[in-house]
């Protein structure tokens, strides 16, 4: 029910004009739907004061966060990272890894949802212990996948840059 008033939110803003101009930019290496980041901002804004939503537990709602990061458009990403934002402070290592081994699938490939995740997810979990940090700075030693590699260097550089004095 809930993904059906995500995706009414999502069908509602579509511009395929601009979804066109932003894939032609990068070369169509991301799949748009043509909304701006205040537009997902505002729907996530939507979601997170919906009462659907707001009775998930949180089990539901970091299933919810990891739909949405398996799908191919970048606006859906970005909402599966405001979720998972929003319940970064309960998220274990098995759910990071688990993260870990959707971003090995091939979900995230190109630098935009990479980043994305490094700053809405990894970084405010990485702040929470140092022994997070270490979990996410032993990514850098993967072989096969340079996005997780990635995703070890800017969390960790993030987490220095905004580190509370």
């Amino acid at each position: 029910m809930l993904k059906s008033k995500i995706s009414a939110e999502f069908d509602k803003l579509k511009n395929n004009e601009k979804k066109i101009a932003q894939e032609k930019y990068l070369k169509n290496k991301i799949q748009f739907m043509g909304l701006s980041n205040p537009q997902v901002k505002q729907i996530f804004s939507n979601i997170r004061t919906n009462q659907e939503y707001k009775m998930l537990d949180f089990n539901e709602k970091y299933n919810l966060a990891l739909y949405y990061l398996q799908n191919k458009r970048i606006e859906e990403k970005i909402i599966s990272m405001h979720i998972l934002n929003n319940i970064h402070k309960m998220l274990d290592k098995d759910n990071i890894n688990e993260i870990r081994e959707i971003v090995k699938k091939g979900c995230v490939q190109e630098w935009a949802s990479c980043d994305g995740l490094c700053s809405n997810v990894f970084k405010p979990w990485s702040s929470i212990s140092k022994e997070n940090t270490i979990h996410l700075a032993n990514f850098m030693y993967e072989k096969d996948n340079i996005w997780i590699r990635r995703m070890s260097c800017v969390s960790i550089i993030l987490s220095i840059l905004f580190e509370k004095a």
